[in-house]
């Protein structure tokens, strides 16, 4: 239907108001006197903007996101298609303009299918904000504008030495770069042995640099994502190191057997520091750098060397984690001569009185450079092990034991794990007297707290009663004579550990 109104003019004319309900062609029949008008039918076609369908990309259906930005992935061409079947317009009065940042404005080209539909193409030359405006028959089709923002996630970069990698407790920069991926958020998460948060600093538009700093060695994962995508190279594998975790033994390192021509082991162990390149190399007191190669064994980050010295003298052990001295490094390790450690003293080493202060020792000819290590240790008539006290002095080093027992006992001296000539030396020990000791049946005492002892049996006749103690610390001792003749000693040791009496 189509309501029509008509009225008079006062100068004869007549006007003809025409109210269409749908759109369409319409044939209007106008009559004067029962005669058709001149030109009788007219033709007027009715066109409905909002029956115009506009789809493509960033067409919104829902009403209450119409005139929101979508966010759409860059593309070299975008294509939008108009549909006129229901508006009673044809294509040809279709016109579409897209605006852009910075005052940018294109009129882009139209495409007629057939008489009812039409596309529209566009071109992008960058990421950011577009606007397109659709015309048609002089209206604004429903949708239109449409807002888009062009992303592309290619054009994001992430540079920086913290993607390679980093060390624990030095910060770990990262510089991203999102001026060219179009409108967007950088979301960051780090996954690794410790946790971590990062601190991102935008220092201009869509520039950001991120620090953190790793408190744990280990393989850290970097998740880098912008407008909910990853971005290139996402995600980012991170080394973190700890030079100061790695740990180097074995008898390079120690000294222990080592001699001209004897082979010296070097293991170095990185579980605890990280994955990073190691260096071993061996300065020579003549300056001769020897490089090491490193073996790995069956448990990850531990390495084997070994070298075979021809030098006596002072060495230097220089050890690199990702081409960095570690804390320790280098060791100073002596390589001594077989030759210039001999025995010259053995002093009361025939005969000594159990438990008192002159103690069996001898004496071991060796300058402290050229000494390498020593060890003693007592066999006993007990088939007890004792431990040997080594004094060492500049030009030689003295052995001396705490006697338990009566008895022959020798005494094992070594020089780098290697017996010293003479060795075992026999010392018979030999008791003046024999005294009877009586004291608490306990093992275990606190610091502190008393302990004594009464010494009743064969101490007549003239003789001095001495105490000798030996202990982690030093030991109160008070000692007095009974109106019978016997002693009583009282100890108070002041730190824990075992004492011998």
């Amino acid at each position: 239907d189509c309501r029509v109104e008509s009225k008079q003019n006062a100068d004869g004319t007549y006007t003809i108001e025409l109210t269409p309900t749908a759109a369409g062609t319409y044939l209007v029949h106008l009559t004067h006197g029962d005669r058709p008008v001149r030109g009788s039918p007219f033709i007027v076609k009715v066109f409905n903007p909002l029956e115009v369908k506009l789809t493509g990309p960033g067409v919104v259906e829902n009403n209450e996101d119409h005139g929101h930005s979508k966010l759409l992935s860059f593309s070299k061409q975008l294509e939008w298609t108009v549909d006129f079947t229901s508006a009673g317009l044809v294509a040809s009065n279709l016109s579409a303009t897209m605006y852009g940042l910075e005052g940018y404005s294109q009129k882009l080209a139209v495409t007629e299918k057939d008489a009812y539909h039409a596309s529209i193409t566009f071109a992008p030359s960058r990421c950011g904000p577009y606007k397109l405006q659709v015309v048609a028959g002089g209206h604004e089709v429903p949708h239109s504008p449409v807002n888009i923002s062009l992303q592309d996630i290619s054009k994001v970069t992430a540079t920086g030495p913290g993607l390679v990698g980093g060390c624990v407790g030095k910060p770990i920069t990262i510089a991203f770069d999102t001026t060219q991926a179009g409108e967007g958020s950088l979301a960051l998460e780090i996954e690794g042995p410790a946790n971590v948060t990062p601190a991102c600093i935008s220092e201009e538009p869509g520039c950001f640099v991120v620090n953190f700093e790793p408190t744990k060695a280990g393989a850290y994962t970097l998740n880098a994502r912008y407008g909910d995508k990853d971005i290139p190279g996402s995600p980012f594998s991170i080394s973190v190191i700890n030079p100061a975790e790695v740990t180097v033994s074995g008898t390079a390192v120690t000294g222990k057997g080592l001699g001209v021509g004897r082979k010296a082991e070097v293991i170095v162990d990185t579980t605890q520091a990280g994955s990073a390149p190691v260096k071993v190399t061996v300065t020579t007191p003549t300056g001769k750098d020897i490089p090491l190669s490193l073996v790995p064994d069956e448990t990850n980050g531990v390495l084997h060397g070994e070298y075979v010295p021809d030098e006596v003298g002072k060495h230097k052990l220089h050890v690199t984690f990702n081409g960095e001295p570690i804390p320790q490094s280098p060791y100073d390790v002596l390589v001594p001569s077989e030759e210039e450690c001999s025995v010259s003293e053995q002093e009361e080493l025939q005969s000594a009185p159990s438990g008192f202060t002159d103690l069996p020792q001898l004496v071991i000819d060796a300058p402290v450079g050229e000494r390498g290590t020593v060890e003693a240790w007592v066999d006993a008539p007990n088939e007890k092990q004792l431990q040997c006290t080594i004094s060492n002095q500049e030009d030689k080093c003295k052995v001396s034991f705490f006697p338990l027992c009566t008895g022959m006992h020798f005494v094992h001296v070594t020089r780098n794990k290697h017996p010293v000539e003479g060795s075992p030396f026999p010392v018979n020990v030999t008791a003046q007297q024999v005294l009877n000791i009586e004291g608490p049946e306990v093992t275990q005492l606190a610091v502190g707290q008393p302990v004594k002892l009464e010494v009743s049996e064969g101490v007549e006749g003239k003789g001095e009663l001495k105490v000798n103690i030996e202990g982690p610390a030093d030991c109160r001792v008070e000692s007095k004579q009974n109106a019978d003749g016997t002693y009583t000693i009282e100890l108070t040791p002041t730190a824990a550990g075992t004492y011998l009496v």
